[in-house]
């Protein structure tokens, strides 16, 4: 599970220095539902810290987050908003902050 963790933690900083947050919610703008589901939860677990990521992470899944709440596209945009809206009640307070 410790390796995983790593492994995790090496692959999520790669995307972070290669792909833009923002790049990420375009992309998820031709996703089925359910892939676009699982890819807010991901980011949200990011944003909110869940993870032994550090702050830059951290930032760039909240850039990624709004975005998608912002996309023309009503139905990503109300998933990213209700993921944003949940951040609000987060047990931590830089996260509510930031929500």
């Amino acid at each position: 599970r410790a390796s995983d963790e790593r492994r995790l933690g090496a692959v999520v900083a790669e995307l972070v220095q290669t792909l833009a947050g923002s790049s990420l919610a375009f992309a998820a703008r031709d996703m089925g539902d359910d892939e676009l589901f699982g890819v807010v939860r991901v980011v949200e677990d990011l944003a909110k810290g869940n993870t032994s990521a550090g702050a830059q992470v951290r930032a760039w899944a909240r850039g990624c987050l709004m975005t998608l709440a912002e996309d023309e596209n009503h139905s990503v945009a109300r998933v990213a908003a209700c993921s944003i809206a949940c951040a609000v009640h987060d047990d931590d307070e830089e996260t509510r902050q930031w929500a």
